[in-house]
């Protein structure tokens, strides 16, 4: 593909760290105590499923991204590479749906609100796919440059060996991958708002436009990590706190309240199963 430059908003390059950035297994938010509300404490959970998924899409599409080449012909890189795009939209919908269960928009912290409202696009698009056998008349009949049917899925892989080069001389070089699917636009290409690119080394800036709109994959990723972990820091804080008088009120000793619910169960079953031939039909 054709060579991009362009002048960073950057002052220095961000080398990305490991892409398993999930919170850890000794989280506080994946040992909510049993004194915290049970709907509260399932919503926290179901805040941290969609971020382990979300986690996990991200990290795949960096896998791919990295070893995809213009000429590949394995399909399903590129249906992967779509799965888990749509993977991350379905679980950010989630995550401001929970968001707003969890507080109130008078006393909503900053980070908080901002993941709301800059994601809000989520859940247009969530919307489009839920109801698009409806449109389907009306898409056939569309005139003029539209997205691909399920997408354009785009992300940028800058030159690793021109990156001190680039930024001494004032750009980033390197290649952006625009990939369709589905029944393709007239204009494939459309708007690149490159201000809007999150740059950093091997890959990044992943995004897609769908129904003529712009999703910002990688960074609704990036911006949930830190707002966990501050919910993290604010949930224990509020727990350390309140966990004497809920014992002195509820008559349970503080252990009791302060422990941990089962969360995740694998059972594993040594089955020998018999098969009574006498009861199988005749040929």
């Amino acid at each position: 593909m054709d060579r991009l430059t362009f002048t960073p908003l950057l002052t220095k390059p961000r080398i990305r760290a490991d892409s398993r950035n999930m919170l850890a297994s000794d989280d506080f938010l994946r040992r909510l105590p049993r004194c915290i509300q049970p709907v509260e404490r399932l919503r926290f959970e179901t805040l941290l499923f969609a971020h382990d998924l979300m986690e996990i899409a991200l990290d795949r599409l960096y896998a791919v991204g990295c070893g995809y080449d213009e000429n590949s012909r394995i399909d399903a890189e590129r249906f992967s590479l779509f799965s888990d795009a749509w993977t991350i939209i379905d679980q950010v919908h989630v995550v401001r749906q929970v968001l707003k269960a969890l507080t109130k928009p008078e006393t909503r912290a900053t980070d908080t609100q901002a993941y709301i409202d800059d994601f809000a696009t989520a859940q247009s698009l969530r919307n489009r796919m839920d109801h698009l056998n409806q449109n389907l008349p009306n898409r056939a009949k569309a005139a003029g440059s539209t997205n691909a049917m399920f997408g354009m899925l785009s992300f940028f892989r800058p030159c690793s060996d021109r990156w001190a080069d680039g930024l001494a001389a004032g750009e980033i070089r390197g290649d952006l991958f625009l990939i369709s699917a589905g029944s393709a636009a007239g204009n494939i290409v459309g708007a690149m708002p490159l201000h809007e690119m999150d740059i950093h080394l091997p890959i990044c800036s992943f995004k897609l436009d769908a129904f003529d709109m712009t999703f910002l994959l990688e960074r609704a990723v990036l911006q949930l990590r830190p707002l966990l972990r501050r919910l993290s820091g604010d949930l224990l804080s509020n727990v350390e706190a309140r966990v004497d008088d809920l014992a002195s009120a509820s008559g349970l000793p503080r252990d009791e309240l302060l422990r941990t619910e089962a969360g995740h169960i694998v059972v594993r079953m040594d089955m020998c199963l018999m098969v009574d031939h006498t009861s199988q039909p005749s040929a």
